[in-house]
């Protein structure tokens, strides 16, 4: 007798950040490691970062300062960043 497990897929967080016009998109299973994935290069101004789940999604905008610390800065400020950015879109 076999049986069959349902597999329910979890929705992936899908992250896109714009930056200088230019849209750069990553995937990860929770916000906080969709985002960190995001690798834009050198920021030079403000990022408009979305984050969807699903059919739901979140805009949030990037002053210069934190798309700087979050994408250019060293690891250890970038982790910090990343979950607390993570954080504004947990709750998609």
């Amino acid at each position: 007798m076999s049986v069959s497990k349902k597999t329910t897929k979890k929705p992936q967080y899908e992250a896109s950040v714009r930056v200088l016009g230019k849209m750069y998109h990553a995937k990860g299973k929770t916000a906080q490691e969709a985002i960190y994935k995001l690798e834009p290069g050198s920021v030079a101004g403000a990022a408009l970062l979305t984050v969807k789940k699903g059919r739901k999604s979140k805009e949030h905008i990037l002053p210069t300062v934190q798309a700087r610390r979050l994408f250019n800065a060293s690891h250890t400020a970038r982790e910090i960043l990343a979950k607390n950015v993570g954080l504004i879109f947990e709750g998609i």
